[in-house]
């Protein structure tokens, strides 16, 4: 009888590599590690035996399982049990994120109704202050359109963003000529000024509030009168909630939003070697709050991997949402020293406005000594970006009934 098995297994490639043959038993649970062999395949590392093997699913080298043994004869086969590595760990992270994250935009509306001088400030007003000096913060951290538009301060807000926190603290505790002092105050610093701590700040002290008797968690208070949470750019924010009703809504919206730059940390570690990494950047731009989203990943519109200078081609995608332009999206394509530029705007009297300023942004490239491709502008959406290759790495999720 053919025994058909519902999780994944792996089945011992011949003898032990290292030494005398395991004695094994049915049902038997057993710990491994992933190696490679003598022989450059797949290996499991059991206590001081070593034994050649087959996986159906993804292995890597120091991934972790635990076994069961299921069959013993025609060949020994085992059950995984547990799988323990980096390629679960992703994709558990991807199935946690992925149903939590929600775009930054509907924090920012929330948070603009609360900035000083603007006529629903009340809202701001009825946050106790511990949140209210969270949410101050965090508007700090924020940059300015102009600050960004500057080629230091735009660098500055991306190093900011978010996403890359944790990568500017672990290089923070190399190994270096610093004392463990100036490295604990550069720490600080780079905690201080990081969009991402001040998010986790921010929820951190609403999460306060509610344990010392103020608004229940997220989803545990909806009041009568309040509003559904919105969901994209243009919704309204919400003045006229109560304080715990706003507390609760804004607790939300800052979960939604960590979860968000949580997701784009986890999808870019995904990607190893290829270059794929996104961020989203709000802005100030006079009173409102906006939002930039941008992409940055290996160009292969051209099927090559390399330019003929032995330059890595690249494109980055801009995508804007400001009140005052309505959505805009931008396709820079970089290859070697020429620099081609696709725009879209939805609306006509932007495309307007960027047809009369391409003459100027062409001007401006070619003082810098880029070579000029295709420049233009058109109205409406650009194409999604082409999938990968699937021979070129497997998708970030693979999920199996």
């Amino acid at each position: 009888m053919k025994i058909t098995h519902t999780t994944p297994t792996l089945e011992i490639r011949g003898a032990n590599i290292a030494r005398p043959a395991l004695a094994l038993r049915l049902d038997q649970v057993l710990q491994a590690t992933v190696r490679t062999g003598p022989d450059g395949h797949l290996a499991l590392q059991m206590a001081n035996h070593l034994l050649g093997a087959r996986a159906e699913i993804p292995l890597r080298e120091g991934d972790r399982l635990s076994l069961q043994v299921a069959e013993l004869q025609p060949r020994v086969t085992l059950k995984v049990l547990e799988h323990r590595g980096r390629e679960p760990a992703i994709n558990n992270a991807l199935r946690q994120l992925l149903p939590q994250q929600g775009s930054l935009a509907p924090l920012l509306d929330q948070l603009a109704a609360s900035r000083p001088g603007r006529g629903e400030a009340a809202a701001g007003r009825q946050l106790p202050a511990p949140v209210r000096e969270a949410v101050n913060a965090l508007l700090a951290r924020i940059p300015t359109a102009e600050q960004a538009g500057r080629p230091e301060g735009f660098r500055q807000a991306l190093q900011q963003a978010g996403p890359l926190l944790e990568a500017r603290l672990a290089t923070l505790l190399q190994p270096t000529a610093q004392s463990p002092q100036a490295q604990s105050t550069a720490a600080a610093q780079v905690l201080n000024q990081d969009l991402k701590a001040a998010l986790l700040r921010l929820a951190s002290r609403i999460r306060q509030q509610a344990a010392s008797g103020g608004t229940p968690p997220a989803g545990q208070n909806r009041t009568a009168g309040s509003a559904p949470e919105a969901t994209g750019r243009g919704a309204a924010p919400l003045p006229g909630l109560p304080a715990e009703g706003l507390l609760a809504t804004l607790l939300r919206q800052t979960e939604s939003a960590l979860a968000r730059v949580q997701l784009l940390q986890v999808q870019t570690a995904a990607l190893e070697q290829r270059l794929d990494f996104s961020l989203d950047l709000p802005l100030k731009d006079g009173g409102e709050l906006d939002l930039l989203r941008l992409r940055v990943r290996d160009d292969d519109s051209t099927g090559s991997g390399e330019d003929e200078d032995g330059g890595r081609p690249l494109e980055l995608r801009l995508g804007f949402d400001f009140r005052r332009t309505g959505p805009l999206h931008a396709i820079v394509r970089l290859r070697g020293e020429t620099v081609s530029i696709a725009w879209w705007a939805e609306r006509d009297e932007t495309v307007a406005v960027l047809d009369d300023l391409l003459p100027r942004l062409e001007a401006r490239l070619r003082a810098q000594g880029f070579e000029l491709g295709y420049m233009g502008c058109q109205r409406g959406r650009p194409p999604h970006p082409p999938e990968p290759d699937p021979g070129a790495r497997r998708p970030l999720l693979d999920l199996r009934a």
